[in-house]
């Protein structure tokens, strides 16, 4: 895990006690003066007995190239990470892998202009389920967030188009074009397989032409969208879609029906709204939310963990 946060970049490995030595271990014989996702699995690996301890022989010091080798090979198909707009007004992304079959971990950074675009969160996708997955958004007021996620040791991806990770943003202002892209701050774009090999890759951004309100409410249908995190503790947030202007409803019940939150009870227009539920002071356990307006009704469920 501590390695796994210098490959986030959300820790530094020390130099006075050879800790950088010891987490550079993925490059043999020797390290590279990076500490990547590359290292984070062949640590994984020393502590899964899959393969032997060796002596650390790196540099003492990091490297002032962070710059990850992203060469494409022309032997085989290159694999591609993507990120995919789910909504026209570009307010989720989905990041996409193309997988190979091969694949065991992967590190990128998302950039985005912050003054078009807010980040709100960012989590593990539907197709990277039991992976490992650390977020660094130390960066995210100037544009920036970082991913790191990784399999279990000796696990793969397997071929065809896999959703990694989810991120979420607000949309402060109007722009012509809106770009989502992928960056090295503050982590290093990297896949690598289960023995830590690097793996070449092309990494596509996802350019939008900006629509209008009129045109993105145009698109939309009735949605009650699954609350994002869940599991979660203690809050949560719930979006949903209107077509057309609704008298809304969006309430929080417990297992037994009883009602514990009205999130929203107005008329509101056509568009996309988020809600987030505070469950600060309840106990832990499955709960309901429903959306109801004249025309829809939909109840989903959600888990408060304590």
């Amino acid at each position: 895990d501590l390695v796994g946060r210098f490959a986030a970049n959300l820790d530094s490995a020390r130099t006075d006690i050879n800790e950088f030595q010891r987490a550079d271990c993925a490059s043999k014989p020797c390290g590279d003066g990076r500490v990547s996702v590359a290292d984070w699995v062949q640590a994984c690996r020393y502590a899964a007995a899959l393969d032997p301890l060796v002596t650390a022989c790196g540099p003492l010091t990091p490297s002032l190239n962070q710059q990850s080798p992203l060469v494409k090979s022309s032997a085989t198909p290159t694999r591609t990470v993507r990120v995919v707009c789910v909504n026209p007004r570009l307010d989720t992304v989905l990041v996409q892998l193309e997988a190979q079959g091969d694949e065991n971990a992967l590190s990128f950074s998302l950039d985005f202009d912050p003054i078009i675009l807010t980040f709100d969160s960012v989590w593990v996708g539907k197709d990277a389920g039991g992976a490992v997955f650390i977020s660094n958004i130390t960066q995210k007021d100037s544009g920036r967030v970082g991913v790191v996620l990784a399999l279990s040791p000796g696990q793969k991806f397997t071929v065809g188009t896999r959703e990694i990770a989810v991120a979420v943003f607000a949309i402060n202002l109007a722009a012509d074009t809106i770009i989502v892209g992928f960056g090295d701050k503050p982590v290093i774009r990297e896949i690598v397989d289960p023995n830590a090999n690097l793996l070449s890759a092309e990494w596509q951004l996802e350019i939008k032409t900006a629509v209008t309100e009129t045109e993105s409410a145009n698109q939309l249908s009735f949605v009650l969208a699954q609350n994002h995190p869940n599991p979660f503790n203690p809050s949560t947030t719930i979006s949903f879609d209107l077509p057309r202007a609704s008298e809304v409803t969006l309430k929080v019940f417990d297992l037994v029906g009883h009602e514990v939150a009205t999130l929203a009870n107005q008329k509101m227009q056509a568009g996309r709204y988020s809600f987030k539920w505070d469950a600060s002071g309840m106990p832990g356990g499955v709960y309901f939310y429903r959306l109801q307006t004249e025309a829809f009704t939909q109840t989903r469920k959600l888990l408060l963990l304590r």
